[in-house]
């Protein structure tokens, strides 16, 4: 974050004087598009980096009965728990192990079984990479709420869908010319208990409610850059162990609730 605001701040002091002259116009535009170029490297930084902090009993299966997760919303980011009372349970069984905070495991971030006495980190290389939504579907047989591309009303210059840790991790991606879409889909089913935290660059605000045409509340909340300028806006929802974080940039809210309308959250339960 320190070095985001540093990096700002130098471009700003960098920025030319306001002129008709065309030469200095064009150098207007082409700094906003690195600008946009950067806030989208913030945003997919953050979809791609949440760290899952474990919390299973020894020898413990994982329950089938999830119910939704505690989203907070942070300065920069969010973080998902089970539920409070689950939590507290898990808390219990923690002290009687003489493990660490969850705490301290978010600080060191990763994925921690407490099985182990020192956590470890546990790195992921299993990553399939397809270059549209077709590729995905032809090659994948699985669960994946992806939107359907023609309720954005934008020509995408390029798509990836990402399939991380056996299809733990979904990461999803349009990029336009001013437009920008990601969407994250986490399967925390085989947790008993699990804490999952998320950053992001910029300063989060706005938080507030949706609820989806199927009755599904999601935690929505805009990033602020130091300008005061809006750049993005994410929406959040924990379901039964599925954890989805999407997140828009350039698009109008009405585009925006036609996309979160649209999903078919049906399959996470």
């Amino acid at each position: 974050m320190i070095k985001f605001r540093e990096a700002y701040r130098q471009t700003i002091r960098e920025l030319p004087e306001p002129s008709l002259n065309a030469e200095k116009v064009r150098d207007e535009l082409a700094h906003r598009r690195r600008m946009r170029q950067r806030r989208r490297h913030l945003i997919t930084r953050g979809c791609a980096a949440a760290a899952v902090l474990v919390m299973c009993g020894v020898g413990t299966v994982a329950a089938k009965s999830y119910k939704d997760g505690v989203i907070e919303i942070g300065e920069n980011g969010y973080t998902i728990t089970r539920r409070q009372e689950d939590v507290e349970q898990v808390k219990i069984q923690r002290s009687r192990m003489d493990v660490p905070e969850v705490a301290a495991f978010l600080k060191m971030g990763g994925v921690f079984p407490i099985e182990e006495d020192i956590p470890e980190v546990q790195y992921i290389d299993d990553v399939k990479s397809y270059d549209s939504i077709e590729a995905f579907r032809e090659a994948e047989h699985m669960v994946a709420v992806i939107p359907d591309k023609t309720l954005f009303e934008e020509t995408f210059t390029y798509e990836n869908v990402r399939v991380i840790d056996q299809g733990r991790q979904v990461l999803v991606q349009f990029y336009g010319d001013d437009v920008y879409f990601s969407l994250r889909q986490s399967d925390n089913r085989d947790y008993e208990s699990y804490s999952s935290n998320t950053s992001y660059g910029g300063q989060c605000v706005n938080r507030r409610d949706f609820t989806s045409a199927q009755g599904i509340g999601y935690v929505m909340f805009d990033s602020m850059d130091e300008t005061g300028e809006v750049f993005a806006v994410h929406a959040v929802l924990s379901l039964n162990g599925w954890d989805l974080s999407i997140s828009f940039e350039g698009f109008e809210n009405e585009i925006i609730e036609r996309v979160l309308n649209s999903l078919d959250l049906s399959v996470y339960f």
